[in-house]
């Protein structure tokens, strides 16, 4: 029976690992995002449900990553070059000051500056720095979550991409303007152990 313990314990150990790192990954909750730019001069606007905002609190940190196959513009040869992108998204990894966010008072905001690293996809990424703002919601409130507080914190923020950045731009250059991405309403995933890097 020992022996028995001894060869299947590294096996039940490995499993346990793989279902906690699925079962934090598949309740990860998406937000809202917003793309703008202009395309031939017209003004576009796409919007998606599938920004996905991570913070890990012990290291004052937030992860984001944005998903790219999901917007619909309306037009059909700016929407065929997105789909072009399936399985491509741009993520941020910056600093976030999470002593002053979970001290936060319910219906009160606090507006900082976060550095860190942009990037699309396994591309090469750049330095940004990104104007954030945070509020806390009271109780009744759009959905208020109750059980800790990164449930009931909002993150808003916008990030200015250049497509030459990141070797996107269209073959026509008829997307010569940067791509706005906005969060308006981001809700908040606190990290837990065996949850994957989403910025990768």
């Amino acid at each position: 029976m020992k022996f028995v313990l001894t060869l299947f314990f590294p096996v039940l150990v490995m499993l346990f690992f793989c279902d906690t790192k699925a079962l934090a990954q598949s309740q990860l909750v998406e937000s809202q995002v917003y793309l703008n730019t202009l395309y031939n001069g017209q003004s576009i606007n796409a919007t998606a449900n599938n920004a996905l905002v991570v913070v890990q609190e012990s290291q004052g940190l937030v992860n984001i990553r944005i998903d790219l196959n999901s917007f619909q513009s309306g037009i059909d040869s700016l929407d065929q070059w997105m789909q072009t992108l399936r399985n491509r998204y741009f993520w941020y990894s910056g600093t976030l000051p999470a002593e002053q966010l979970v001290s936060l008072n319910p219906e009160s905001s606090l507006e900082f500056q976060s550095s860190g690293s942009f990037g699309f996809a396994d591309k090469s990424s750049k330095e940004m720095s990104v104007p954030m703002a945070a509020m806390r919601l009271a109780p009744g409130q759009g959905f208020y979550e109750g059980r800790d507080v990164w449930g009931q914190l909002r993150l808003a923020f916008t990030i200015s991409v250049d497509p030459d950045d990141f070797g996107l731009q269209l073959k026509d250059s008829a997307l010569q303007e940067p791509l706005l991405i906005s969060v308006k309403s981001g809700r908040i995933n606190p990290f837990v152990m065996g949850q994957r890097d989403i910025t990768k």
